[in-house]
Protein backbone atom coordinates (compact mmCIF):
# COMPACT_ATOMS: atom_id res chain seq x y z
CA UNK A 1 0.00 0.00 0.00
CA UNK A 2 1.14 3.48 -0.63
CA UNK A 3 1.62 6.09 1.61
CA UNK A 4 0.83 9.03 -0.24
CA UNK A 5 3.87 11.15 0.85
CA UNK A 6 7.18 9.57 -0.70
CA UNK A 7 5.37 7.36 -3.13
CA UNK A 8 6.54 3.82 -1.16
CA UNK A 9 4.98 1.50 0.77
CA UNK A 10 3.28 2.65 3.99
CA UNK A 11 5.05 0.86 7.04
CA UNK A 12 3.51 -1.88 8.05
CA UNK A 13 2.03 -2.80 4.93
CA UNK A 14 2.70 -5.06 2.09
CA UNK A 15 2.99 -3.67 -1.50
CA UNK A 16 0.08 -4.29 -3.63
CA UNK A 17 0.42 -7.40 -6.26
CA UNK A 18 -0.10 -6.79 -9.98
CA UNK A 19 -3.21 -8.63 -9.83
CA UNK A 20 -4.68 -6.15 -7.08
CA UNK A 21 -3.22 -2.88 -9.42
CA UNK A 22 -5.38 -4.59 -11.95
CA UNK A 23 -8.53 -5.21 -10.09
CA UNK A 24 -8.81 -2.16 -8.98
CA UNK A 25 -7.63 -0.64 -12.43
CA UNK A 26 -10.74 -2.51 -13.93
CA UNK A 27 -13.10 -1.04 -11.26
CA UNK A 28 -12.01 1.94 -11.91
CA UNK A 29 -12.90 1.47 -15.39
CA UNK A 30 -16.29 -0.10 -14.44
CA UNK A 31 -16.82 3.29 -12.07
CA UNK A 32 -16.98 5.44 -14.78
CA UNK A 33 -19.42 3.37 -17.21
CA UNK A 34 -22.77 3.20 -17.55
CA UNK A 35 -24.72 1.03 -19.53
CA UNK A 36 -28.65 1.72 -20.34
CA UNK A 37 -31.61 0.95 -23.06
CA UNK A 38 -33.36 2.94 -25.34
CA UNK A 39 -36.74 2.13 -26.69
CA UNK A 40 -36.63 2.19 -30.07
CA UNK A 41 -37.74 5.93 -30.05
CA UNK A 42 -34.82 6.85 -28.44
CA UNK A 43 -36.77 7.40 -24.63
CA UNK A 44 -34.63 5.66 -21.83
CA UNK A 45 -36.10 2.58 -21.26
CA UNK A 46 -33.97 1.15 -18.21
CA UNK A 47 -31.64 2.94 -15.60
CA UNK A 48 -29.84 0.67 -13.62
CA UNK A 49 -27.98 1.38 -10.21
CA UNK A 50 -24.49 2.72 -12.84
CA UNK A 51 -26.48 5.21 -14.55
CA UNK A 52 -28.09 6.36 -11.38
CA UNK A 53 -24.68 6.91 -9.66
CA UNK A 54 -23.10 8.51 -12.59
CA UNK A 55 -25.86 11.07 -13.51
CA UNK A 56 -27.60 11.14 -10.14
CA UNK A 57 -31.06 11.02 -11.32
CA UNK A 58 -33.50 8.51 -9.46
CA UNK A 59 -35.27 5.98 -12.36
CA UNK A 60 -38.89 7.97 -11.98
CA UNK A 61 -36.87 10.97 -13.48
CA UNK A 62 -35.54 9.72 -16.25
CA UNK A 63 -37.56 6.73 -17.67
CA UNK A 64 -39.63 7.41 -20.65
CA UNK A 65 -37.31 10.70 -21.27
CA UNK A 66 -35.62 11.29 -24.39
CA UNK A 67 -31.83 10.61 -24.00
CA UNK A 68 -31.21 14.47 -24.82
CA UNK A 69 -32.29 14.91 -21.41
CA UNK A 70 -29.10 13.77 -20.29
CA UNK A 71 -26.82 16.42 -22.26
CA UNK A 72 -26.29 19.72 -20.95
CA UNK A 73 -27.91 21.38 -23.72
CA UNK A 74 -30.95 20.01 -25.20
CA UNK A 75 -30.06 18.65 -28.99
CA UNK A 76 -32.54 16.90 -31.14
CA UNK A 77 -30.34 16.60 -33.85
CA UNK A 78 -28.11 15.30 -32.12
CA UNK A 79 -30.24 12.40 -30.92
CA UNK A 80 -31.41 11.59 -33.90
CA UNK A 81 -27.85 11.06 -35.59
CA UNK A 82 -27.16 8.46 -32.92
CA UNK A 83 -30.36 6.42 -33.55
CA UNK A 84 -29.34 6.33 -36.98
CA UNK A 85 -26.84 4.00 -35.94
CA UNK A 86 -26.55 0.57 -37.09
CA UNK A 87 -24.36 -2.60 -36.11
CA UNK A 88 -21.93 -1.55 -38.42
CA UNK A 89 -21.55 1.78 -37.89
CA UNK A 90 -22.52 2.42 -34.04
CA UNK A 91 -23.66 6.18 -33.23
CA UNK A 92 -20.63 8.07 -31.34
CA UNK A 93 -20.87 11.23 -29.13
CA UNK A 94 -19.06 13.11 -27.01
CA UNK A 95 -19.93 16.11 -24.98
CA UNK A 96 -21.33 17.96 -21.88
CA UNK A 97 -23.82 15.93 -20.05
CA UNK A 98 -25.90 17.34 -16.82
CA UNK A 99 -26.36 14.99 -13.86
CA UNK A 100 -29.59 15.65 -11.65
CA UNK A 101 -27.84 18.33 -9.18
CA UNK A 102 -26.90 20.62 -12.14
CA UNK A 103 -23.13 20.34 -11.98
CA UNK A 104 -21.63 19.10 -15.94
CA UNK A 105 -19.35 16.39 -16.85
CA UNK A 106 -17.77 15.13 -20.34
CA UNK A 107 -19.03 11.85 -21.65
CA UNK A 108 -18.93 9.56 -24.59
CA UNK A 109 -21.97 8.04 -25.60
CA UNK A 110 -22.22 4.76 -27.83
CA UNK A 111 -25.21 3.65 -29.05
CA UNK A 112 -26.26 0.46 -30.41
CA UNK A 113 -29.06 -0.63 -32.06
CA UNK A 114 -30.74 -4.03 -30.99
CA UNK A 115 -33.01 -6.08 -33.33
CA UNK A 116 -35.28 -8.65 -33.21
CA UNK A 117 -37.80 -8.51 -35.98
CA UNK A 118 -38.06 -5.35 -36.14
CA UNK A 119 -35.62 -2.28 -34.37
CA UNK A 120 -36.43 -3.29 -30.38
CA UNK A 121 -34.28 -0.64 -29.02
CA UNK A 122 -31.29 0.23 -28.28
CA UNK A 123 -28.46 -0.10 -26.16
CA UNK A 124 -26.10 2.97 -24.45
CA UNK A 125 -23.22 2.73 -23.11
CA UNK A 126 -22.35 6.36 -20.81
CA UNK A 127 -18.72 6.94 -20.17
CA UNK A 128 -17.28 10.06 -17.74
CA UNK A 129 -14.07 11.02 -19.43
CA UNK A 130 -13.66 13.94 -17.35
Amino acid sequence: RMDGRSGGVAPGSEPESPSDVDRRAVEEELDAEAVFRLGPVGHIATWPEPARAMYGYDPEAVLFQRLDTLFAREDGAEVERLLGATADDPGRSEGWHVRADGSVFWATLTVLPVWSDDLDGYVVISRDTT
